[in-house]
């Protein structure tokens, strides 16, 4: 009843004014009647005349105005911030307004809008299959709502959209094939819904597509190898949803990728090689998943790597030998997998690194004292392998580490927490014993001088060794300390 009370009002002032048929005026100005019947339809949704004065007041409405004529009534053009172009409205803005209800059916009156965003609001329902009439709209924005049911198929008829965000709702249903015809798409967010079904390989079709989201959701079915087609995207991001199959290798194709998120799986089969030709790729996140075989060694010519998440998966074989080339990494996960030999010591080269979790694999021989070299390290996870040797000192400083379940032989750092270490293969190891032979005497003075003058790459039991003021450098200082302890005793 108070929706038609504030129609009246303007269609009075237009029988009295000078505004075309088809249109009213307020305050001089003419609006079309369409778009403000759908303004009307979105507030009696959003107000209450608690006084039945015929009349919404600004206490009445669950929304805050953005009042044009301070006098305490909301009109139909003071609800969310809009944009008026020749009488009609191009822009509608009610992100985090606070709006309840559904989505009036006659949106699809607005069909000169542009730029609607609806974001973060308490909407429920249906997204209205009238929203097909928007045929100017460049982007659409449902995101965080409670909207539920099927994304309609006839969204695929706006082809002028260029951003189509509707994630967080709770939507199901399959993804429309339609959206395939989108061509002039460059944002596809459908993250944290409960869409099922395959991906549809339409999305192949979407040439100008940037960024790719559909995170947290029910999809099935294998990853489409026409997504290798989308050459200008920059985030691909399909973690948490129920994928099977191999990941195609026309993913290498995409050579503009930044990120690239596949965790939370269940793909199989190994890791294609051309991974190697995403070059400019910053994050990649392929965890959680039932991934086979070595990790190629090719993934080492991803230099602009930040993130490299492999972790719960099968991969076997070696960590790939020059991982130091990786000198952007900050955070490396390979723990919960099979992997074998010992760790390389190009990881020392790795000085950016963060985060270093190896945690339950079937890692051999030391830990790379390397590792000191790395100097924002930390967290270090190595426990549950089959490491040997002398535990780093540095390891008992870092603010997380786990190293138990290993073979880890004394002396042991102070101070360490240590947990479970097997050594009944032990030997006794003694700092200075450069020789080995249990026995500190001139023969290690003169092995240390020769290391240091020679410098030659040192075992890992030669570098713990000869380091004997334990500032990670081999010099004169450490042969000064070694003849002392020799003489002490």
């Amino acid at each position: 009843m108070t929706v038609k009370k504030i129609i009246s009002i303007i269609t009075l002032s237009f029988i009295f004014g000078n505004c075309p048929q088809g249109y009213q005026e307020y305050y001089n100005e003419c609006y079309h009647s369409s778009d403000i019947d759908f303004l009307n339809t979105l507030m009696q949704n959003n107000c209450v005349d608690y006084d039945e004065n015929n009349q919404y007041t600004i206490v009445e409405c669950v929304f805050i105005p953005n009042e044009i004529i301070e006098d305490g009534i909301v009109y139909p053009n003071e609800i969310c911030y809009q944009t008026w172009e020749e009488g009609r409205l191009v822009e509608l803005n009610c992100e985090n307004a606070g709006l309840i209800g559904n989505i009036p059916e006659n949106i699809g009156n607005l069909n000169a809008l542009w730029h609607l965003n609806m974001g973060d609001n308490n909407f429920v329902g249906n997204i209205p299959e009238s929203i097909e009439y928007l045929i100017n709209l460049n982007t659409l924005n449902f995101s965080t709502n409670q909207l539920s049911g099927n994304i309609p198929s006839e969204i695929g008829n706006l082809s002028n959209l260029n951003w189509l965000i509707i994630e967080n709702n709770l939507l199901t249903g399959s993804i429309p094939e339609e959206i395939g015809d989108l061509t002039n798409l460059n944002y596809l967010y459908l993250r944290n819904n409960n869409l099922e079904g395959h991906i549809p390989s339409s999305l192949g079709n979407l040439e100008n597509l940037k960024y790719l989201n559909l995170m947290y959701n029910n999809l099935s079915g294998e990853i489409p190898s026409e997504l290798g087609d989308l050459l200008n995207l920059e985030e691909l991001l399909f973690g948490s949803n129920q994928l099977i199959g191999n990941i195609p290798y026309q993913i290498g194709n995409l050579s503009s990728l930044t990120e690239l998120g596949l965790w939370g799986n269940n793909l199989t089969g190994e890791l294609p090689i051309e991974i190697e030709n995403l070059t400019n790729l910053q994050y990649l996140f392929l965890g959680q998943n039932g991934l086979t075989g070595n990790i190629p060694l090719g993934i080492t010519n991803l230099a602009n790597l930040k993130i490299l998440g492999l972790e719960d998966n099968q991969f076997n074989g070696q960590i790939p030998y020059d991982i130091g080339n990786l000198s952007n990494l900050e955070t490396l996960w390979l723990h919960n997998n099979l992997l074998t030999g010992e760790i390389p010591s190009d990881i020392g080269m790795l000085t950016g690194l963060i985060e270093m979790n190896l945690y339950n694999n079937q890692l051999t021989g030391w830990v790379p004292l390397s590792v000191e070299q790395i100097s924002d390290l930390e967290i270090l996870w190595i426990g549950n392998n089959q490491l040997t040797g002398i535990i780093p000192q540095f390891i008992a400083y870092l603010n997380s580490y786990t190293i138990y379940n290993n073979y880890f032989c004394p002396p042991y750092p102070s101070s360490i927490i240590l947990g479970y270490q097997d050594v009944s293969v032990c030997i006794e190891y003694i700092q200075g014993n450069l020789n080995n032979d249990s026995i500190l005497n001139i023969f290690d003075v003169i092995i240390g001088i020769e290391l240091i003058i020679n410098d030659p790459e040192l075992t890992n039991y030669q570098y713990w060794s000869l380091d004997m003021d334990g500032d990670g450098d081999h010099n004169v200082n450490d042969i000064l300390y070694l003849v002392q302890l020799i003489m002490y005793y």
